[in-house]
């Protein structure tokens, strides 16, 4: 009867252990995929962080040419599009579709730019 009741203790603690470890097991996958969503979260701030540093280093840029070439050439269109960035980044405008790729450049060369889209925010 004693050797019984042993393989029962036993068997009750090994099924405790399994248990508490299924437990532990389940409570560090949620952990882990709540740290994996927080991981992902930061990429994508970051890299919404260095496009808006990009974007305002570019318009900088343009901001600059359009005001030395404006200078030189006395031309009000370099003045217009000066002014149409300034309102962009102020988010007076509506900001162009693409507006983060060569936008300016195509303007500067007479060629075809994409549309608005829609957005007014300012950078």
């Amino acid at each position: 009867m004693l050797k019984n009741h042993r393989i029962r203790v036993l068997g009750v603690t090994l099924t405790l252990c399994g248990l508490v470890s299924a437990l532990f097991v389940a409570l560090t996958n949620l952990w882990l995929e709540n740290t994996g969503k927080q991981v992902t979260a930061a990429g994508k701030s970051r890299y919404t962080s260095y496009l808006l540093a990009d974007e305002l280093r570019q318009s900088s840029d343009d901001l600059t040419r359009l005001a030395r070439t404006y200078v030189v050439t006395g031309d009000a269109s370099y003045e217009a599009q000066y002014l149409d960035i300034l309102a962009i980044r102020n988010g007076d405008k509506e900001r162009p579709a693409n507006y983060h790729q060569i936008y300016w450049d195509f303007v500067a060369a007479d060629r075809e730019v994409p549309g608005g889209s829609g957005v007014t925010r300012p950078l």
